[in-house]
């Protein structure tokens, strides 16, 4: 071994000069037979063979380390041991793989041995040789979750393989360049307890290539052979019965959503395009199987509609309601009151509707006893105003919610409300009104007297606590026909009770 010391890149050495010195130091007959291989630095794992060049040129620099080899025949330096050893020891991954029907079983097939600087390419063919299967129908991936490896003519180094331990093997042709994957869940909306609840209720093997110049509008159109397909098969397995009817079923009736952490699963439209932030290679998206054809047009507004059942004290979650620009304000009254005409008592009841701030806390019974129904313009408007169009109506945009109540509802619950109010039986000076209600009212009542209290200021919030502490208290009696009365039992001496 030796060292070549150099003040800097304008003394460093020609590998020529270092070629010579490295002979005289090993005691190697002839230049010509002196190989020079960088075991560390930019060119680590090859043979220097340009003796014009000087050790800088070469990517060699102070501390860097120079492998001397002896040729013993003629094959040059294409067949040198260190390289060999480099390759073997630093330049070699080992990577874990699947079969594509079997992702989850990765150790089914040993790892296989191949150069950092292979191909992705070379790597594919070698494993679809293992696997028995068809290159052109098979893609590569980091991890299952992670985007394909659309290069293939990058080695393992630059695509990150050469770090790992495993690789991803993947049914369908590997995507180009202005291609990404869309994976989907199943977004459904049911019923429990008289309650909505919306979000994904099932997860979809689907996964869609689609260009990144296309729209939504075509991604709904590609997904409706392999969703399908795929309902049929789970019907297959609980018992032939599909988890959404197949019947008439189109592309129109298929809404997609954004399925993103933090999106809240807004609803994407028509002419919105595969690419930018709103889509990525990998991106989860949710499709929600409506009951008749949808088409969203770019002039359509989304409301979110929450009804409140006000007797009952229920608040449903959010359903979408979806209307032109172009429409009246008396055409979306009308949908709303053929979509919630089971909440009207009678049929002089009326829908009353409210705007939703777009600030303020999470919407409760709580806050919607203090929207301001008595200030909306979209209850109970004049003739005129319902000749307007929607787009006239500053609060009527775009994503939007929209509280709706019964009117007889909402007066009963008032009138109910009054009637518990009454004369407190303390003798203190303080006592005042009591609120909430008494012994064998219902529940609504009592939460909207609570409210109320709490919107009235300081002294009804300390009258409401105090009533609802004094009903906290239960008595419980218990005849017993064959036992002695309760007056006749004798109470234990308390050292026997204490010794119990």
């Amino acid at each position: 071994s030796g060292k070549v010391s150099s003040a800097g890149p304008a003394s460093s050495p020609l590998l020529a000069v270092v070629r010579a010195a490295a002979a005289a130091a090993f005691g190697i007959s002839g230049v010509a037979r002196v190989a020079l291989v960088a075991l560390t630095g930019t060119q680590a794992g090859r043979a220097m063979v340009d003796d014009h060049l000087t050790l800088s040129a070469c990517g060699i620099n102070d501390r860097d380390i120079i492998c001397v080899e002896e040729l013993t025949d003629d094959r040059g330096v294409d067949c040198l041991a260190s390289v060999r050893l480099y390759d073997e020891k630093r330049n070699t991954a080992k990577l874990s793989f699947n079969h594509p029907d079997r992702p989850q079983f990765t150790e089914e097939f040993g790892p296989v041995s191949v150069s950092k600087d292979s191909t992705v390419a070379d790597l594919k063919a070698m494993l679809a040789g293992i696997l028995e299967l068809d290159l052109a129908k098979l893609h590569l991936c980091r991890h299952q979750t992670s985007p394909q490896l659309k290069d293939e003519s990058a080695t393992l180094r630059q695509v990150g393989l050469g770090e790992l331990c495993s690789v991803f093997v993947g049914h369908g042709r590997p995507l180009g360049p202005n291609e990404i994957v869309v994976r989907f869940s199943l977004y459904k909306k049911d019923s429990k307890d008289s309650k909505d609840s919306e979000g994904p209720k099932a997860k979809l093997d689907i996964s869609i290539p689609a260009s990144t110049s296309s729209s939504v509008r075509s991604l709904r159109q590609a997904l409706e052979e392999p969703l399908v397909l795929w309902a049929t098969d789970v019907g297959a397995k609980i018992g032939g019965v599909p988890p959404f009817p197949l019947e008439g079923l189109t592309w129109k009736r298929l809404r997609i959503r954004d399925g993103a952490a933090g999106k809240g699963f807004v609803i994407l439209r028509d002419e919105s395009k595969i690419k930018g932030p709103a889509f990525g290679d990998g991106r989860q998206v949710a499709v929600q199987v409506l009951d008749a054809d949808e088409e969203l047009k770019a002039d359509d507004i989304i409301l979110g509609i929450r009804p409140w059942q006000v007797c009952d004290g229920i608040l449903h979650a959010a359903t979408d309601v979806i209307i032109s620009r172009s429409k009246t304000l008396g055409d979306l009254l009308d949908v709303l009151n053929k979509r919630f005409k089971g909440m009207l008592e009678t049929d002089e009841d009326v829908l009353e509707v409210v705007t939703l701030p777009s600030v303020g806390p999470p919407l409760s019974i709580k806050r919607c006893l203090t929207l301001k129904w008595s200030e909306s313009r979209l209850t109970n408007p004049e003739a005129e105003s319902l000749a307007k169009p929607v787009s006239e109506y500053k609060e009527l945009r775009d994503g939007v919610v929209l509280v709706v109540r019964s009117g007889a509802a909402a007066t009963r619950g008032a009138l109910e409300e009054t009637a518990g109010e009454g004369k407190g039986t303390g003798k203190g000076p303080g006592k005042g009104p009591t609120v909430g209600l008494e012994q064998g009212g219902n529940l609504a009542s009592q939460i909207a007297a609570k409210a109320a209290a709490l919107a009235a200021g300081p002294t009804a919030k300390a009258v409401a606590k105090a009533s609802a502490r004094a009903e906290r208290g239960l008595v419980i009696r218990v005849e017993r026909p064959e036992g002695p009365k309760t007056s006749e039992l004798v109470p234990a001496p308390r050292e026997d009770t204490a010794a119990r």
